[in-house]
């Protein structure tokens, strides 16, 4: 049986994720999307697809282990955060980035 392109990007995405390569992850994930995004036909299939929600879950558990062991072995002070997104036509980015916020997982300040 040959691989769909989602299991292609299930093995890609949990390959860096165990190199630790979080940015490599995200890289993948982002171009899957896009691919997907940007034909019209299809773009309700990335908004409900479950494997994307569950390797962003895994990307964002991959962040969070990595800042508890900074926290753990390092008292430094924190420098301010800043979220970024890319505006497109789709939109939702801004309500996107305030429930981000709100889980409240970086210090202040957050801009």
């Amino acid at each position: 049986m040959q691989n769909t392109i989602e299991d292609i990007l299930e093995i890609d995405v949990r390959k860096s994720l165990s190199r630790q390569s979080v940015g490599c992850a995200l890289d993948q994930l982002h171009f899957f999307v896009d691919q997907i995004v940007n034909d019209s036909r299809s773009v309700s299939y990335v908004f409900s697809s479950k494997l994307c929600d569950n390797l962003c879950r895994e990307i964002a558990h991959e962040v969070v282990r990595r800042i508890d062991e900074q926290v753990v072995t390092s008292h430094a002070e924190y420098s301010t955060v800043f979220l970024l997104s890319e505006i497109v036509e789709s939109g939702g980015h801004i309500e996107l980035l305030k429930d981000y916020l709100a889980l409240e997982l970086f210090p202040k300040p957050c801009i």
